[in-house]
């Protein structure tokens, strides 16, 4: 693990490879601040990640209350956040390649353990790309790969000539891959026909036809539907609020009414001097 100090006082430590150990600097006697420890964790992209806190000991304020505090964030925002004693192991997991962990104190030593965390990677990075091909499907095991713009795969296995590469992912590896070698370079070398070129070539120019219409269909097609989408649910909102203030403005109406005809009406007539006294 790769561990700097900043020129802030931060310390900020990089770890990576499939699995490994973190701790707090100083554990299990101390740790330090005030200013923050930051940890990330970088696996190949395309992977996920989960991370299991063996022991946590961070202190607390009086009655219980969070003072200092250890956190883990991957992009899509906090996974966890943990401050106290840790009595039991606990599991985060992460979709994403990267997640990043800080703990925070205020102050510059603190004598308690601060935490131990294990990483651990699981699932296939993304598969190897070579020149002029493309990723045309992916699982949790297998990529299929072609190659594009006149070009081909020829195997290792047999020599055989191919527009498609079917690989498969044996201990979150995948095999090397060759790069896609051109058409009119194996004609020349005598490797395929005149009927071959053609058929690959007209094939690797259909990949190209599908992936650039993968990027107009999105163009063409998801994001009017999105953008429709915000437009239907903003009037929605707009109708509701209308609705909303018309029936609040009937309650009101309603609840005046009720209070002038629950009140007496007053006389008729009016009294020309309230002062005067009353005859007999």
């Amino acid at each position: 693990m790769e561990a700097r100090k900043l020129a802030n006082g931060a310390i900020r430590q990089v770890a990576s490879g499939p699995s490994g150990w973190l701790r707090s600097p100083g554990y299990p006697k101390f740790y330090i601040g005030p200013e923050p420890c930051d940890f990330t964790v970088s696996l190949d992209p395309g992977q996920k990640m989960s991370l299991s806190f063996t022991d946590v000991q961070l202190k607390e304020r009086d009655g219980g209350a969070c003072r200092d505090t250890v956190t883990v964030q991957d992009e899509s925002g906090r996974l966890y956040q943990r401050c106290g004693t840790l009595h039991r192991p606990e599991l985060v997991q992460s979709e994403h390649h990267i997640i990043n962990i800080t703990l925070h104190t205020d102050q510059q030593m603190v004598p308690a353990r601060g935490f131990l965390a294990y990483y651990k990677a699981f699932g296939c990075p993304n598969p190897p790309v070579p020149a002029n091909a493309t990723a045309v499907f992916r699982n949790a095991s297998h990529a299929k790969l072609a190659c594009r713009d006149g070009h081909a795969f020829v195997r290792d296995d047999d020599g055989a000539v191919a527009k498609y590469l079917m690989l498969e992912c044996r201990q979150q590896m995948w095999p090397a891959v060759d790069d896609c070698v051109g058409l009119q370079d194996l004609l020349a070398a005598g490797e395929i026909t005149q009927d071959e070129f053609q058929r690959l070539f007209n094939e690797t120019a259909n990949v190209d036809i599908l992936v650039k219409s993968h990027f107009s269909r999105i163009l063409d097609y998801y994001i009017p539907v999105a953008i429709m989408t915000v437009l239907v649910l903003g009037n929605i909102i707009i109708i509701l609020t209308i609705f909303y203030c018309r029936r609040a403005l009937k309650e009101m109406a309603s609840d005046e009414w009720d209070s002038i005809k629950s009140n007496p009406e007053p006389p008729d007539e009016c009294d020309p001097d309230p002062t005067a006294p009353s005859r007999v």
